[in-house]
């Protein structure tokens, strides 16, 4: 009953806090991965459309996080609220599974002399974690259920595993093993950070069933070997047949490098354990403009944060035996945020990747303040006091993912000098008709980064519904010569060359669109428009019907097609 009750009240204080954002718009990877992924668009329940949508999707390692976006569309097609929906329950349960992995842990032969001593733990655990502000860009960004849904089929595989060890009767046992491998093979098909499950289903073993002793690491030194050679071969899936090059490779596109990244992220950590700790909303971020680390000196904050990482895990090893909970979960916190924070060229820093590591990692803190607060009406009113600070902190964070333009407002605010806030900041405001505030912000770019293809490219649509068609055809063109690869830009500059009467050139740059992309409607369409207007119908025709394959509900292009052939007649 008190666990029923105390998920009761986390689950209506989550859904007040996250409430305000449940009409945000799709932004940043969401287009990418939802909006504009035509294979998440089930129609028909066969098993080629779910594989399609499951392995054709661009995140091609995240099936079943792709599934669940296909299962959305099937029911609600885009509606983002629902998809909101679908991430505040899965925040929920992550909150549920966390408190019951943590009842089971105290449950343990580590732990079980100290379980009514800390009975008060996974409730308090569980609730700070769920309403934590950190947590808003895993949540209230759609795209991010692939970090959450990864965390719950982690925990569950945990939880199994636990659950599994303390079991009495043998069949119980082995449905929960089996439990336990399902979960993390979904964990895995959600998101690449599940990799690390069997290092720390082995970690849970050592800590909490074998006292932390050196003679059950000798002898199961083979389990071991095994657990590490399934990482390896998880590297080679991921990464292919040569890891090392394809890491590498990755930092030919990336503005620092390998050295760079590694010396940059302890400082990283650093700053994820201070949102932890301090998580107001003036410090949230979804795109954070990190400085770089050169050296160890370079800046000395480099240098202190090695320090400071090192001696926590050192304080973790000293502290393993006779204090395993909090050992244990600060070996869980920095090494799930090993696969994110080291070698892959990822991003240097986003908050969602504190959504798994969190999740036990905000134990010791809470441990550290029960320590010294014997008396319990103390500890329950700090309690409460702590959480209504953090749903009202949440609440207020979530203002900003309810609006595009103030979430990348926000981003500016806070990230002046980087570019990418600004390009988003201005594609929000034209698509809300705000022509010259977009402008400004395309200009902001161009002057940071003059070979900006994209922001090129929206500045020159903008300019072209103004109807100043020749600057509009002079961004076009610098867009496909800083882009020659991209299509759009070249259609783009058709439809403009047409504006200014300039068939041929319009024709020519068309042709170009369809070269790169031969299954391009629009490009179809505008060139067959360009054809016909020079009285090449039968050439024109074809474009109209090409166009109308790619899209049968392309109805401009199927009213021009029908004109063209009554003007051949």
């Amino acid at each position: 009953m008190r666990s029923l009750l105390l998920l009761t009240l986390a689950g209506v204080l989550v859904i007040l806090a996250y409430a305000r954002a449940l009409n945000g718009p799709f932004v940043f990877d969401d287009h990418r991965n939802i909006s504009d992924n035509a294979h998440i668009r089930l129609r028909h329940w066969t098993s080629s459309a779910i594989l399609d949508a499951a392995f054709k999707s661009p995140a091609k390692n995240r099936p079943v996080a792709n599934i669940s976006f296909a299962l959305n569309y099937a029911f609600r097609r885009l509606d983002r609220r629902a998809m909101r929906v679908v991430n505040i329950l899965i925040h929920l349960a992550n909150a549920a599974v966390l408190y019951f992995f943590l009842e089971a842990t105290l449950a343990t032969p580590a732990l079980h002399e100290q379980r009514n001593a800390l009975n008060w733990l996974p409730a308090a655990t569980a609730l700070v974690w769920a309403l934590h502000p950190l947590h808003t860009e895993s949540v209230s960004y759609i795209v991010q259920r692939m970090t959450s849904m990864a965390a719950l089929f982690y925990m569950l595989s945990l939880l199994c595993y636990a659950k599994a060890r303390l079991a009495t009767k043998r069949p119980a046992r082995r449905m929960l093993y089996a439990l336990c491998i399902f979960s993390g093979l979904l964990a895995l098909g959600s998101k690449e950070i599940s990799a690390m499950v069997p290092l720390f289903i082995l970690l849970y073993e050592w800590f909490f069933f074998q006292s932390c002793s050196a003679a059950w690491l000798k002898k199961k030194l083979g389990i071991i070997v095994l657990s590490l050679s399934g990482g390896l071969l998880l590297c080679w899936v991921f990464l292919g047949s040569r890891p090392v090059h394809s890491i590498l490779n990755g930092y030919t596109n990336r503005s620092f490098t390998l050295d760079e990244r590694l010396l940059t992220e302890p400082r990283v950590v650093l700053h994820y354990i201070s949102l932890l700790l301090l998580p107001t909303p003036s410090r949230l971020n979804l795109d954070i403009d990190f400085p770089l680390s050169h050296s160890l000196l370079h800046p000395p904050a480099t240098l202190f944060a090695m320090v400071v990482i090192g001696g926590l895990l050192v304080l973790a090893v000293c502290m393993a035996r006779r204090h395993p909970l909090p050992a244990f979960c600060l070996f869980w916190f920095f090494g799930n945020l090993v696969i994110e924070s080291s070698v892959i060229p990822l991003e240097i820093i986003f908050e969602h990747r504190t959504y798994l590591p969190s999740m036990l990692g905000i134990v010791p803190p809470i441990l550290g303040g029960g320590y010294f607060l014997h008396k319990k009406w103390v500890r329950t009113g700090l309690l409460c006091a702590v959480v209504a600070l953090l749903t009202a902190w949440t609440y207020q964070r979530n203002a900003v993912w309810a609006d595009d333009v103030a979430l990348w407002q926000d981003c500016t605010l806070k990230s002046p000098h980087k570019v990418r806030p600004h390009y988003n900041l201005g594609n929000a405001l034209a698509a809300h008709g705000k022509i010259q505030a977009a402008m400004h912000e395309y200009h902001l770019v161009l002057k940071q980064s003059p070979v900006h293809a994209k922001a090129r490219n929206n500045l020159g649509n903008l300019l072209y519904g103004l109807g100043r068609f020749q600057e509009a055809a002079e961004q076009f063109r610098l867009s496909t010569l800083l882009a020659p690869r991209r299509p759009k830009a070249y259609n783009n500059l058709g439809k403009t060359y047409t504006r200014l009467d300039r068939m041929d050139a319009a024709i020519a740059q068309y042709r170009k669109a369809l070269e790169l992309n031969p299954n391009y409607a629009k490009a179809h369409k505008n060139l067959g428009d360009a054809l016909c207007g020079q009285k090449h119908r039968q050439a024109a025709i074809r474009h109209y019907r090409a166009a109308l394959r790619i899209n049968p509900h392309y109805t401009s292009a199927r009213r021009n097609l029908m004109k063209c052939r009554a003007a051949r007649h």
